[in-house]
């Protein structure tokens, strides 16, 4: 089993938290990908708080799903290494550890997000195919 596969429910679990618990709610949009206009700032916490809440705000509840779940895929490796060092961190550090998160998602838009998780998954799918074939 991949890593990404064995965490995933967890980074996906921490995500979702982190996004409901900022009151990112919303009504909705009927588009794939939500509002393409809405992009992730990592630049602050309070500028990717806000990003977060727009995104999640133009997606109706399959999108906010699917959102959660593609930035879990990307952000992954970023969420276990601060999960590794968050011991003795103050909250600005962690603050600081959550924005530097999903600076590889910055200036993204949720469809984008998406093309990326997909090509990440399908990159893990092969790296497992690989792995179980070394071993036969």
């Amino acid at each position: 089993m991949s890593l990404l596969r064995s965490r995933a429910p967890l980074a996906i679990l921490a995500l979702a938290i982190c996004l409901q618990s900022q009151g990112c709610g919303g009504t909705g949009s009927a588009v794939p990908g939500g509002d393409p206009n809405a992009r992730i700032d990592a630049t602050d916490e309070a500028s990717l708080q806000s990003s977060l809440e727009k995104i999640n705000a133009s997606l109706d509840d399959a999108g906010r799903s699917k959102f959660v779940a593609d930035c879990a895929v990307l952000i992954l490796p970023s969420i276990e290494k601060r999960e590794l060092l968050k011991t003795g961190l103050s909250k600005d550090r962690l603050a600081a550890e959550r924005v530097a998160e999903f600076k590889p998602l910055q200036g993204l838009n949720a469809g984008e997000i998406a093309a990326k998780a997909e090509a990440a998954r399908a990159e893990a799918a092969k790296r497992d195919a690989k792995a179980k074939g070394k071993r036969r």
